[in-house]
């Protein structure tokens, strides 16, 4: 089965929550975007008629508990980035939430040559992608062929791909 890396910021509603976060809606819980217990735990998603399990990224990564120090930090880049290197397919959503980590992992995957599905908000329709991530979308389809860039206007649009 492939393996799936869904780089998008994480989204916490009032109380704090993740479950509005696409990931938990997507994966079926909040619960199972905090943190996976093993390896064997990895959720299975469906996208675009094909099973895929979900590598990451999750809340609480094995190297942390949510509150960062430098090492953690550090622990934590090298973590999603070797979960990148895993996968087979990298999925990116920008929905217009500041996301320097995901257009980091988007680049990052880019260079390496993977599989890439973006998802993106279309803020008018003046320009073939107009989005606030103009730049990174468009260095990342320089650096690599294997990038597919899909503008939305309604999270909806990008869920009916999932299922």
């Amino acid at each position: 089965m492939k393996k799936v890396y869904f780089a998008a910021p994480f989204v916490f509603d009032d109380t704090g929550s993740l479950r509005y976060d696409l990931r938990a809606l997507i994966l079926g819980s909040e619960e199972k975007l905090l943190a996976k217990k093993r390896e064997a735990d990895n959720p299975v998603i469906g996208f675009e008629g094909e099973k895929l399990e979900y590598t990451g990224p999750f809340y609480y990564e094995e190297i942390s508990n949510g509150v960062f120090s430098d090492s953690d930090c550090f622990g934590v880049v090298k973590k999603e980035l070797s979960l990148i290197d895993e996968c087979d397919i990298l999925i990116v959503i920008f929905d217009g939430t500041p996301a320097p980590g995901t257009v980091s992992e988007l680049i990052y995957a880019a260079m390496r040559g993977k599989e890439i599905r973006l998802f993106y908000k279309k803020e008018s329709a003046d320009y073939d992608i107009d989005s606030l991530y103009w730049y990174p979308i468009v260095t990342a389809q320089t650096l690599s062929d294997s990038v597919t860039a899909v503008p939305f206007t309604d999270l909806r649009e990008v869920l009916i791909n999932f299922g």
